[in-house]
This record gives C-alpha cells, sequence and structure tokens, in this order.
C-alpha cells in the first residue's frame, strides 16, 4: 500500500488545532491514519516545548507513525528516540554519500540499523542515488530507503499518474 510522509517544522506542532486538522483530512480523505507518516527533523527536537510533545503523542494516539527526520546529522539524542513516540528513524543522507569513501560511514549505518531493530523502529535510509548503495545497504540490512534512485521529486500531476493510478487500477481492476 502506498504510504504519505510529509514534514513538519517543528513551529508547526505549536498549533493546537493541528491534530484536529489532521485528523479531519484522514477522516474526509478514508485514510488508515498508519499509512499517514509525520516527519520532525532531529535538529527541530532539540529546543520544543512540551505543547510540541504533546501533539506529538496526540499523532501516534490518532494512528499515525512518527519519523524522526535526518536522524545522526545534528544533535543526536538516544534519549530522545526513548522519551518520544516516534515509530521510524531517517537516516540522514550524509552517511549513505561517504558509503565509498569512509569505512566508518558503512560500521555508522550498520549501528542504527541494529539501534532501531532493537529499539522496533522502523529505519529510511535516505539518499540512495545509486545501485551500488543500494545493494551495499541491503547487505548490512536495511530494507527501506529513500532518494534519486528511486525517483526525483515529482510534480503531483506526475506522482498522480506514476503511482496514484495504478494503485486505482489495482483496486478497480
Amino acid at each position: 500500500r502506498l504510504s504519505l510522509a510529509y514534514n513538519l517544522d517543528i513551529s508547526q506542532l505549536n498549533s493546537t488545532e493541528l491534530v484536529y486538522q489532521i485528523s479531519k483530512l484522514i477522516r474526509d480523505y478514508k485514510l488508515p491514519p498508519k499509512l499517514v507518516t509525520i516527519e520532525i527533523t532531529e535538529s527541530g527536537l532539540i529546543l520544543a516545548p512540551a505543547l510540541n510533545m504533546e501533539n506529538l503523542i496526540r499523532l501516534r494516539m490518532l494512528g499515525c507513525e512518527l519519523a524522526i527526520d535526518d536522524f545522526g546529522a545534528a544533535y543526536s539524542s538516544l534519549a530522545r528516540l526513548c522519551e518520544l513516540p516516534f515509530s521510524q528513524m531517517k537516516l540522514d543522507a550524509c552517511f549513505v554519500a561517504g558509503l565509498d569513501t569512509e569505512p566508518r560511514c558503512k560500521a555508522a549505518i550498520s549501528s542504527v540499523i541494529a539501534l532501531s531493530d532493537s529499539l522496533d523502529m522502523q529505519l529510511v535510509i535516505e539518499g540512495i542515488e545509486t545501485a551500488a548503495q543500494l545493494k551495499l545497504l541491503q547487505n548490512l540490512g536495511c530494507n527501506l530507503g529513500q532518494g534519486f534512485y528511486f525517483s526525483h521529486p515529482l510534480s503531483e500531476a506526475d506522482f498522480c499518474k506514476h503511482f496514484l493510478q495504478n494503485e486505482l487500477l489495482r483496486l478497480h481492476g
């Protein structure tokens, strides 16, 4: 099934209406909340006020997935992974970019794969651009990734044409 991921700036979580708006959209479009992932950058979480944390918890209670985006690129805090209801980590693309030239990147990726498994969190590795990177990451245990290897950014029309048209045919075929 096609899932949707949305990047939110931490300031958007200041709104007391945000969770109600997302809940309404999920109902209006009859989306299973499990297929909606809200992504918050790791650096945005550093000084996040209590209201932001409450809204993150409300989104999880609604059934949405939460991803900590760009993990490992800023001020990584393992405490945040334990304190907050994240269901997914998105490892920053800088680790994949150095995969061929820096042996420590491979070790860091392997460690994060093990950490995500131990925390029972999905891990998405960002920045996959080549078949060779994908193969190496798969050999390390990666099973979710994103990057230009899979698709460049698409307009709404191109996205619907490439992805939703096939989904609608499958559902109504």
